[in-house]
């Protein structure tokens, strides 16, 4: 019997192929497999059982491979699906139907989730869907989990600059430079270079707006 604790807050991505008579043989002790974990019920063990667009069996582990890796993530991540359910939620802030999600996928997962990316994406999501304010609490939150990353600052600084906050923008801008410069070590020098002129030249842009 498999050790539930050794399966736990796991992923398991089975596939079979199709294409030939050799890969038909694998369908069936797949599709059995998939119910013995419905039986089981193994707690916190998340799986997905596909069948693949493949022509062959040499190809299955290719296919696998790379849909497995994109299942897996999309365990990490919060879908645009859900995103475009909670924005439009107007009986909870989405800040905290956000936060609250993470804490549940943090916990299922067994790591701090959202990962810097996916959290920066997100604040993007919410100034193209025109939820400008919602972004701002997206990246307030995203800075206090990530607070050594520079590209947040930016991020920080356009929102704050596309809603006529100057003040705040040059703010973040002037922060985000000052931690790159915290990191000219670490950085290659041309990106340290090509860091420190973007924050210039998004200085200079709110300092010359009207």
């Amino acid at each position: 019997m498999a050790n539930p604790l050794i399966l736990g807050k796991k992923f398991l991505y089975i596939a079979y192929g199709k294409g030939d008579t050799y890969e038909e043989r694998f369908k069936p002790a797949t599709k059995k497999m998939d119910s013995l974990l419905i039986k089981k019920n193994i707690p916190g063990l998340r799986w997905q059982v596909n069948s693949l667009d493949n022509e062959s069996h040499g190809t299955t582990a290719t296919e696998g491979i790379f849909k497995g890796l994109i299942a897996l993530n999309r365990q990490f991540t919060l879908p645009y699906e859900q995103f475009g359910v909670l924005i439009n939620d107007t009986t909870k802030p989405f800040i905290e139907s956000v936060k609250e999600y993470y804490r549940s996928l943090s916990n299922r997962a067994g790591i701090q989730l959202p990962l810097v990316n996916d959290i920066n994406g997100m604040g993007y999501n919410c100034f193209y869907s025109n939820k400008k304010a919602e972004a701002i609490k997206v990246f307030e939150w995203a800075l206090s989990l990530f607070t050594d990353d520079y590209n947040l600052y930016d991020s920080m600084g356009e929102m704050q600059q596309s809603t006529g906050n100057k003040k705040e923008a040059l703010y973040y801008y002037s922060k985000g430079r000052a931690v790159v410069e915290q990191q000219k070590s670490k950085l290659p020098a041309k990106t340290y270079q090509g860091l420190v002129k973007g924050f210039k030249n998004r200085i200079q842009s709110v300092n010359t707006s009207k």
